[in-house]
């Protein structure tokens, strides 16, 4: 399925990050930041020893020809390395998964799409389009009980019960689903979201920043 990467990528160029800055909300040295945690993770361990390229469509990069990284390692990252929210992040913006076996593979474009969405700087209307996927557990571009139930347990304490989970659950849709449609609609969600304070300001993750090592605070997206 793959194939054995034992070299660290080129760097990219002036063009090549251009490329990418025209699609999203980060700058070219924001760019080449990302790449280089991309480039320090794709050259990591895999659970087996050995540095692991995955081959799949090419990237827009030619020498990103494929590559793409597991969830697995992708968690080790500060930023998601405990993150209750973490292994769903990366299956919103994964390339591939592998339901079989719960792993999903980003590539260099996804990372960066990834760490685009969760940036202070990008417009709030995009933030609201990520978190609505984000809530979109079974992608039927609506959320559903089934899909609040799984919420519920994201954001409950441990010790909440699969009653009181139900009680939750039965209570926001009844006064989210405006239209009585039986689900939540995006736009249904958004009249919620832009009922609320600060959850633009909430979504933000740094994936920059080392904070399991000094102790800074890198998320503020999801508890």
């Amino acid at each position: 399925m793959g194939n054995i990467c034992k070299s660290e990528d080129p760097p990219l160029t002036v063009e090549e990050c251009e490329k990418f800055a025209e699609k999203l909300f980060l700058t070219n040295q924001e760019i080449l930041t990302y790449y280089k945690i991309w480039t320090k993770v794709s050259l990591e361990l895999d659970e087996s020893g050995e540095f692991v390229c995955y081959s799949w469509e090419p990237e827009a990069v030619p020498h990103f020809s494929g590559k793409c990284l597991s969830s697995n390692q992708l968690l080790r990252l500060p930023a998601l390395n405990g993150h209750s929210w973490g292994e769903r992040i990366l299956r919103v913006f994964a390339k591939n998964i592998d339901a079989s076996k719960n792993i999903s593979y980003l590539g260099f474009e996804e990372f960066l799409e990834m760490a685009s969405a969760f940036h202070y700087r990008t417009p709030d209307y995009i933030k609201h389009y990520y978190y609505f996927m984000l809530c979109d557990h079974d992608r039927d571009d609506s959320i559903g009980s089934s899909d609040v139930t799984n919420i519920l347990r994201h954001i409950c304490v441990k010790e909440t019960s699969d009653k009181e989970i139900a009680s939750f659950g039965t209570r926001i849709m009844n006064e989210a689903d405006i239209d009585g449609g039986g689900d939540i609609s995006r736009a249904e969600f958004c009249r919620i979201i832009n009922r609320l304070h600060n959850v633009s300001d909430n979504f933000i993750i740094d994936f920059t920043l080392p904070c399991a090592f000094d102790g800074k605070k890198c998320c503020k997206c999801c508890g």
